[in-house]
């Protein structure tokens, strides 16, 4: 009955029976659906295999792969690296092999993609969105670049003091900026990764020389 309202569904991959039924039931009734695929140490062997073995759930849409984070219930111990063997395989299988499904990442990934494909498009792809598109406003009404800024005070601007408008026009949003436009100058592929992030700089997976990111300090 709300398929005539939905226009995709992503369902997170939680290696679930509830996971599979949903995914089946969804696919069934004709609804749109992305599986959103958490890819960190402790998941891309996986994704490798499934990847190769095309085991997968049949009917959906498209994978999207989001680079597992040292915040929240993240940690830094299960932070891909990019010299881990298993990141340049999985984005070798994501380059060269067809899939009956897309594969899109989250932006966080995009030094990956450059470092690690030949065949992907670099201008399909995007950088880190965060002042330049998109923020985060927590529920306490604070407004910052991004979610990965939320035990950082100095990165946020209460909305009961200034407007939405003030917020993104303010010397705190430009300093963030300003990490875009001054990270890695040399790189023949700055345009398309800015540096990677700035928040969290260990989750970049560049190997290039000319990396000079600028680590955000208030």
């Amino acid at each position: 009955m709300a398929k005539q309202y939905v226009g995709a569904v992503a369902v997170s991959w939680y290696r679930t029976s509830y996971t599979i039924n949903a995914i089946n039931m969804l696919t069934r009734a004709g609804v749109k659906t992305n599986i959103h695929y958490i890819l960190g140490k402790n998941t891309i062997e996986e994704a490798i295999d499934r990847l190769k073995n095309d085991t997968f759930p049949e009917g959906i849409n498209a994978i999207i792969f989001l680079l597992h984070k040292s915040k929240g219930m993240g940690t830094l111990e299960n932070t891909l690296v990019h010299s881990n063997n298993h990141v340049r395989h999985f984005f070798e299988l994501v380059d060269k092999k067809s899939f009956s499904y897309k594969i899109g990442f989250d932006s966080c990934s995009c030094a990956g993609i450059i470092n690690f494909t030949d065949n992907i498009d670099l201008n399909s792809i995007d950088y880190c969105e965060s002042t330049r598109f998109s923020c985060y406003i927590d529920a306490q009404m604070n407004m910052m670049p991004c979610s990965f800024a939320l035990d950082d005070k100095n990165w946020q601007v209460n909305l009961n003091n200034y407007s939405i408008e003030e917020v993104w026009n303010s010397d705190v949003f430009d300093r963030f900026r300003k990490y875009l436009i001054d990270s890695c100058k040399s790189c023949k592929y700055k345009q398309f990764c800015c540096g990677g992030c700035s928040l969290l700089p260990e989750i970049t997976l560049c190997t290039k020389s000319e990396r000079t990111y600028h680590v955000n300090v208030a």
